[in-house]
Protein backbone atom coordinates (compact mmCIF):
# COMPACT_ATOMS: atom_id res chain seq x y z
CA UNK A 1 0.00 0.00 0.00
CA UNK A 2 3.05 2.51 -0.14
CA UNK A 3 3.87 1.76 -3.07
CA UNK A 4 0.08 3.17 -3.79
CA UNK A 5 0.49 6.03 -1.73
CA UNK A 6 3.71 7.20 -3.88
CA UNK A 7 1.76 6.21 -7.06
CA UNK A 8 -0.75 8.96 -5.75
CA UNK A 9 1.57 11.46 -4.75
CA UNK A 10 2.83 11.25 -8.03
CA UNK A 11 -0.67 11.27 -10.01
CA UNK A 12 -1.06 14.82 -7.89
CA UNK A 13 2.12 16.19 -8.76
CA UNK A 14 1.35 15.86 -12.70
CA UNK A 15 -1.27 16.33 -14.92
CA UNK A 16 -3.82 13.99 -13.60
CA UNK A 17 -4.29 12.24 -17.01
CA UNK A 18 -0.32 11.56 -17.09
CA UNK A 19 -0.72 7.57 -15.50
CA UNK A 20 -3.66 5.31 -14.92
CA UNK A 21 -5.90 2.79 -16.59
CA UNK A 22 -9.78 3.13 -17.14
CA UNK A 23 -11.91 0.22 -16.15
CA UNK A 24 -14.81 1.40 -14.56
CA UNK A 25 -18.60 0.61 -13.97
CA UNK A 26 -21.37 3.73 -14.66
CA UNK A 27 -23.36 2.01 -12.40
CA UNK A 28 -23.38 4.78 -9.61
CA UNK A 29 -25.16 2.65 -6.83
CA UNK A 30 -21.99 0.30 -6.42
CA UNK A 31 -21.18 -0.65 -2.95
CA UNK A 32 -17.84 -0.67 -1.31
CA UNK A 33 -17.30 -4.50 -1.77
CA UNK A 34 -17.65 -3.83 -5.40
CA UNK A 35 -14.23 -2.30 -5.58
CA UNK A 36 -11.80 -4.94 -7.70
CA UNK A 37 -7.71 -4.90 -6.79
CA UNK A 38 -5.69 -6.23 -9.32
CA UNK A 39 -2.71 -8.47 -8.48
CA UNK A 40 0.88 -8.04 -9.77
CA UNK A 41 2.50 -6.48 -12.45
CA UNK A 42 0.59 -5.28 -15.57
CA UNK A 43 0.51 -2.84 -18.13
CA UNK A 44 -2.40 -0.20 -18.66
CA UNK A 45 -2.78 2.68 -20.24
CA UNK A 46 -4.20 6.92 -19.92
CA UNK A 47 -6.44 7.98 -19.33
CA UNK A 48 -7.88 6.40 -16.19
CA UNK A 49 -11.13 8.33 -16.55
CA UNK A 50 -12.14 8.66 -20.34
CA UNK A 51 -14.24 11.91 -21.59
CA UNK A 52 -14.92 14.38 -19.63
CA UNK A 53 -13.56 14.38 -15.97
CA UNK A 54 -11.58 18.00 -15.22
CA UNK A 55 -10.02 19.60 -12.15
CA UNK A 56 -9.70 15.73 -10.08
CA UNK A 57 -9.23 15.98 -6.52
CA UNK A 58 -8.18 12.33 -5.65
CA UNK A 59 -7.95 11.55 -1.49
CA UNK A 60 -6.64 8.28 -0.12
CA UNK A 61 -8.74 6.76 2.99
CA UNK A 62 -6.99 4.27 5.01
CA UNK A 63 -9.82 4.10 7.18
CA UNK A 64 -12.20 3.00 4.43
CA UNK A 65 -10.23 -0.04 3.46
CA UNK A 66 -7.44 1.84 1.74
CA UNK A 67 -9.31 3.29 -1.43
CA UNK A 68 -8.96 6.11 -3.61
CA UNK A 69 -11.51 8.58 -3.70
CA UNK A 70 -11.45 11.28 -7.00
CA UNK A 71 -13.87 14.04 -7.28
CA UNK A 72 -14.34 16.37 -10.36
CA UNK A 73 -15.99 19.39 -11.65
CA UNK A 74 -19.09 19.54 -13.39
CA UNK A 75 -20.38 23.10 -14.29
CA UNK A 76 -23.83 22.37 -15.03
CA UNK A 77 -24.60 18.95 -15.64
CA UNK A 78 -26.83 16.77 -13.35
CA UNK A 79 -26.21 14.80 -11.57
CA UNK A 80 -23.22 16.71 -10.83
CA UNK A 81 -19.66 16.03 -9.25
CA UNK A 82 -18.77 12.58 -10.02
CA UNK A 83 -16.85 10.85 -7.54
CA UNK A 84 -14.68 7.71 -8.20
CA UNK A 85 -13.44 5.15 -6.37
CA UNK A 86 -10.28 2.32 -6.50
CA UNK A 87 -8.56 0.28 -4.53
CA UNK A 88 -5.27 -0.03 -7.30
CA UNK A 89 -5.47 3.81 -9.15
CA UNK A 90 -6.03 1.68 -11.98
CA UNK A 91 -9.40 -0.05 -11.87
CA UNK A 92 -11.99 2.72 -11.14
CA UNK A 93 -15.61 2.76 -10.53
CA UNK A 94 -18.39 5.69 -10.37
CA UNK A 95 -19.97 5.27 -7.14
CA UNK A 96 -21.67 8.51 -6.44
CA UNK A 97 -22.98 11.88 -7.55
CA UNK A 98 -22.66 14.35 -4.30
CA UNK A 99 -25.51 16.62 -6.64
CA UNK A 100 -28.05 13.93 -6.71
CA UNK A 101 -31.22 15.90 -5.46
CA UNK A 102 -32.05 19.24 -7.58
CA UNK A 103 -33.48 20.57 -3.55
CA UNK A 104 -29.40 20.54 -2.79
CA UNK A 105 -28.53 23.61 -4.81
CA UNK A 106 -31.48 24.76 -6.52
CA UNK A 107 -29.67 27.91 -8.09
CA UNK A 108 -27.50 25.18 -9.96
CA UNK A 109 -30.75 25.34 -12.63
CA UNK A 110 -29.95 29.71 -12.68
CA UNK A 111 -26.27 29.35 -14.05
CA UNK A 112 -26.94 29.23 -17.94
CA UNK A 113 -23.80 29.26 -19.27
CA UNK A 114 -21.23 26.13 -20.45
CA UNK A 115 -18.68 27.59 -18.54
CA UNK A 116 -21.11 28.26 -15.34
CA UNK A 117 -21.44 26.08 -12.67
CA UNK A 118 -19.36 23.77 -10.61
CA UNK A 119 -16.11 24.25 -10.95
CA UNK A 120 -12.51 22.74 -9.18
CA UNK A 121 -13.97 20.42 -5.91
CA UNK A 122 -11.79 19.79 -3.32
CA UNK A 123 -12.67 16.28 -1.78
CA UNK A 124 -10.91 15.72 1.86
CA UNK A 125 -12.06 13.20 4.39
CA UNK A 126 -11.43 14.54 8.45
CA UNK A 127 -13.52 13.63 11.41
CA UNK A 128 -14.96 10.23 9.96
CA UNK A 129 -16.56 11.97 7.53
CA UNK A 130 -16.22 13.27 3.94
CA UNK A 131 -16.15 17.14 3.43
CA UNK A 132 -16.45 18.51 -0.72
CA UNK A 133 -15.49 22.16 -0.65
CA UNK A 134 -16.97 24.05 -4.15
CA UNK A 135 -17.87 27.12 -5.77
CA UNK A 136 -20.81 27.74 -7.83
CA UNK A 137 -19.95 29.99 -10.41
CA UNK A 138 -22.36 32.54 -12.49
CA UNK A 139 -20.08 33.01 -15.28
CA UNK A 140 -21.99 35.23 -17.41
CA UNK A 141 -21.42 37.95 -13.66
CA UNK A 142 -18.01 40.38 -13.69
CA UNK A 143 -15.52 39.19 -11.76
CA UNK A 144 -15.75 41.99 -9.58
CA UNK A 145 -19.86 41.25 -8.83
CA UNK A 146 -19.76 39.03 -5.45
CA UNK A 147 -22.77 37.27 -6.83
CA UNK A 148 -20.65 35.37 -9.07
CA UNK A 149 -19.14 33.27 -6.14
CA UNK A 150 -21.28 31.10 -4.44
CA UNK A 151 -18.82 29.27 -2.14
CA UNK A 152 -20.49 25.93 -0.67
CA UNK A 153 -19.48 22.60 1.07
CA UNK A 154 -21.25 19.24 1.84
CA UNK A 155 -20.79 15.97 3.80
CA UNK A 156 -21.31 12.46 4.08
CA UNK A 157 -20.40 9.67 6.10
CA UNK A 158 -21.33 7.57 3.30
CA UNK A 159 -19.38 8.50 -0.40
CA UNK A 160 -20.99 4.77 -1.37
CA UNK A 161 -24.69 6.37 -0.14
CA UNK A 162 -25.47 9.33 -2.88
CA UNK A 163 -28.78 10.10 -0.36
CA UNK A 164 -25.64 10.75 2.74
CA UNK A 165 -24.08 13.65 0.85
CA UNK A 166 -26.18 17.18 2.39
CA UNK A 167 -27.56 19.83 0.36
CA UNK A 168 -25.39 22.55 -0.19
CA UNK A 169 -23.99 24.38 3.13
CA UNK A 170 -23.06 28.30 1.99
CA UNK A 171 -20.29 30.09 3.16
CA UNK A 172 -18.95 33.78 2.39
CA UNK A 173 -16.34 34.47 0.00
CA UNK A 174 -15.55 36.49 -3.08
CA UNK A 175 -13.41 34.19 -5.55
CA UNK A 176 -13.32 30.39 -6.20
CA UNK A 177 -11.40 26.88 -5.65
CA UNK A 178 -11.94 26.67 -1.52
CA UNK A 179 -9.68 24.01 -0.08
CA UNK A 180 -10.36 23.45 3.68
CA UNK A 181 -7.46 22.46 6.17
CA UNK A 182 -7.82 21.61 9.65
CA UNK A 183 -5.35 22.25 12.73
CA UNK A 184 -4.10 20.60 15.31
CA UNK A 185 -5.92 22.67 17.35
CA UNK A 186 -9.45 21.87 16.10
CA UNK A 187 -9.78 25.40 13.70
CA UNK A 188 -10.59 24.72 10.12
CA UNK A 189 -9.14 27.31 7.42
CA UNK A 190 -10.11 27.60 4.07
CA UNK A 191 -7.88 28.66 1.64
CA UNK A 192 -8.83 29.94 -2.49
CA UNK A 193 -8.14 32.37 -4.81
CA UNK A 194 -10.11 35.78 -5.41
CA UNK A 195 -9.07 38.30 -7.82
CA UNK A 196 -7.63 40.65 -5.24
CA UNK A 197 -7.95 44.61 -4.26
CA UNK A 198 -6.15 46.33 -1.75
CA UNK A 199 -6.01 50.24 -0.98
CA UNK A 200 -4.53 52.37 1.83
CA UNK A 201 -6.49 55.92 2.71
CA UNK A 202 -3.71 58.82 2.43
CA UNK A 203 -3.71 61.84 4.16
CA UNK A 204 -0.72 63.41 3.27
CA UNK A 205 0.07 67.88 3.25
CA UNK A 206 3.91 68.04 1.41
CA UNK A 207 5.74 71.35 1.84
CA UNK A 208 9.06 70.15 0.34
CA UNK A 209 9.63 69.48 -3.90
CA UNK A 210 10.11 65.55 -3.88
CA UNK A 211 8.35 64.51 -0.48
CA UNK A 212 6.42 61.69 -1.09
CA UNK A 213 4.07 58.69 0.00
CA UNK A 214 2.18 56.39 -1.61
CA UNK A 215 2.14 52.68 -1.66
CA UNK A 216 4.24 49.93 -3.41
CA UNK A 217 3.78 45.70 -4.66
CA UNK A 218 6.90 45.12 -3.24
CA UNK A 219 9.29 41.68 -3.87
CA UNK A 220 12.87 43.01 -2.87
CA UNK A 221 14.52 46.46 -2.80
CA UNK A 222 15.77 45.78 -6.53
CA UNK A 223 11.74 44.63 -7.69
CA UNK A 224 8.90 47.04 -6.62
CA UNK A 225 6.05 48.81 -7.99
CA UNK A 226 5.41 52.30 -6.90
CA UNK A 227 2.27 54.62 -6.73
CA UNK A 228 2.85 57.51 -4.51
CA UNK A 229 1.20 61.60 -4.07
CA UNK A 230 4.53 63.75 -4.73
CA UNK A 231 4.90 67.58 -4.60
CA UNK A 232 6.47 68.86 -7.42
CA UNK A 233 6.90 71.74 -9.53
CA UNK A 234 3.62 72.43 -12.09
CA UNK A 235 4.42 71.63 -15.16
CA UNK A 236 6.00 68.39 -14.59
CA UNK A 237 3.72 65.76 -15.73
CA UNK A 238 4.57 63.22 -18.70
CA UNK A 239 0.88 62.51 -19.31
CA UNK A 240 -2.46 63.80 -18.74
CA UNK A 241 -5.02 62.94 -15.95
CA UNK A 242 -7.08 59.39 -17.38
CA UNK A 243 -10.08 61.04 -15.58
CA UNK A 244 -12.28 64.34 -15.55
CA UNK A 245 -9.91 66.70 -13.51
CA UNK A 246 -12.42 69.31 -12.10
CA UNK A 247 -12.29 71.60 -9.66
CA UNK A 248 -10.29 75.33 -10.23
CA UNK A 249 -6.57 75.06 -10.96
CA UNK A 250 -6.27 78.27 -12.84
CA UNK A 251 -4.33 79.26 -9.42
CA UNK A 252 -1.63 76.86 -10.34
CA UNK A 253 1.35 78.69 -12.34
CA UNK A 254 3.85 77.44 -14.28
CA UNK A 255 6.52 76.03 -11.54
CA UNK A 256 4.64 75.94 -8.78
CA UNK A 257 4.63 73.06 -6.32
CA UNK A 258 1.86 71.19 -6.43
CA UNK A 259 0.93 67.27 -5.95
CA UNK A 260 0.72 65.29 -8.64
CA UNK A 261 0.32 61.65 -8.71
CA UNK A 262 3.74 59.74 -10.12
CA UNK A 263 3.76 56.04 -10.57
CA UNK A 264 7.60 54.12 -10.71
CA UNK A 265 8.70 50.94 -11.06
CA UNK A 266 12.26 48.87 -10.82
CA UNK A 267 12.91 45.55 -12.27
CA UNK A 268 15.55 43.55 -13.67
CA UNK A 269 13.38 43.42 -16.50
CA UNK A 270 13.09 46.59 -18.24
CA UNK A 271 9.83 48.69 -16.76
CA UNK A 272 7.57 51.07 -17.65
CA UNK A 273 8.67 54.86 -17.96
CA UNK A 274 8.04 56.94 -15.04
CA UNK A 275 4.42 58.31 -15.35
CA UNK A 276 3.29 62.10 -13.57
CA UNK A 277 0.39 63.78 -14.24
CA UNK A 278 -1.16 66.28 -11.99
CA UNK A 279 -3.87 65.31 -9.07
CA UNK A 280 -7.31 66.84 -10.04
CA UNK A 281 -8.09 70.15 -8.47
CA UNK A 282 -11.16 68.41 -7.23
CA UNK A 283 -9.57 66.19 -5.10
CA UNK A 284 -7.28 69.19 -3.14
CA UNK A 285 -7.76 68.47 0.46
CA UNK A 286 -9.64 65.42 0.60
CA UNK A 287 -8.11 61.95 2.06
CA UNK A 288 -7.04 59.74 -0.76
CA UNK A 289 -7.65 56.43 -1.37
CA UNK A 290 -4.46 54.94 -3.41
CA UNK A 291 -5.33 51.41 -5.26
CA UNK A 292 -3.41 48.12 -6.37
CA UNK A 293 -6.10 45.18 -7.68
CA UNK A 294 -5.38 42.15 -9.81
CA UNK A 295 -6.45 42.93 -13.03
CA UNK A 296 -5.66 39.53 -14.68
CA UNK A 297 -3.77 36.59 -14.13
CA UNK A 298 -1.24 38.88 -16.34
CA UNK A 299 -1.68 42.60 -14.78
CA UNK A 300 -1.68 44.66 -11.63
CA UNK A 301 -3.85 48.00 -12.15
CA UNK A 302 -2.16 51.09 -9.83
CA UNK A 303 -5.55 53.72 -9.27
CA UNK A 304 -5.88 56.73 -7.23
CA UNK A 305 -9.58 58.36 -6.35
CA UNK A 306 -11.14 60.22 -3.39
CA UNK A 307 -11.69 57.56 -0.11
CA UNK A 308 -14.93 59.07 -0.12
CA UNK A 309 -16.26 58.75 -3.36
CA UNK A 310 -15.42 54.84 -4.93
CA UNK A 311 -16.80 56.27 -8.36
CA UNK A 312 -14.26 58.40 -8.70
CA UNK A 313 -11.55 56.26 -8.41
CA UNK A 314 -9.32 56.20 -11.56
CA UNK A 315 -7.00 53.53 -12.56
CA UNK A 316 -3.29 55.25 -13.28
CA UNK A 317 -1.30 52.56 -14.99
CA UNK A 318 -1.48 49.04 -16.00
CA UNK A 319 1.40 46.95 -15.25
CA UNK A 320 2.65 43.08 -16.27
CA UNK A 321 3.14 41.28 -13.05
CA UNK A 322 6.36 40.05 -14.48
CA UNK A 323 8.83 42.74 -13.11
CA UNK A 324 8.13 41.44 -9.67
CA UNK A 325 6.79 37.82 -9.61
CA UNK A 326 7.31 36.01 -13.01
CA UNK A 327 3.42 35.28 -14.16
CA UNK A 328 1.45 34.99 -11.15
CA UNK A 329 0.62 38.12 -9.07
CA UNK A 330 0.55 37.36 -5.67
CA UNK A 331 2.98 40.10 -3.58
CA UNK A 332 3.89 41.51 -0.40
CA UNK A 333 1.82 45.61 -0.13
CA UNK A 334 3.63 48.05 1.96
CA UNK A 335 3.15 51.97 2.53
CA UNK A 336 5.57 54.00 1.38
CA UNK A 337 6.81 57.70 2.80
Amino acid sequence: MKALQNILLGLLGASFAQIGVFAQDDDSSAEEGDLTVEQGNSTYFNPIFPGFHPDPSCIFVPEWDDTFFCAASSFNAFPGIPIHASKDLKNWRLIAHVLNRPEQLPRLAETNRSTSGIWAPTLRYQDDTFWLFTTLVDDEKAPEDASRWDNIFFKAEDPFDELSWTDAIHFEFEGYDPSPFWDEDGKVYVTAAHAWRVSVDLDFAPEKEEEEAGITAFLTQNHHLDLGVVYLPSGSETASFPGPRGGDESAVEEGDLAPHLRFRAMSYLPVPDTLVVPLPGAWAGETLRLEISAKNNTHYSFSAGPASARSQVQTIIDVSNEHLSWGFNGLALQKMG
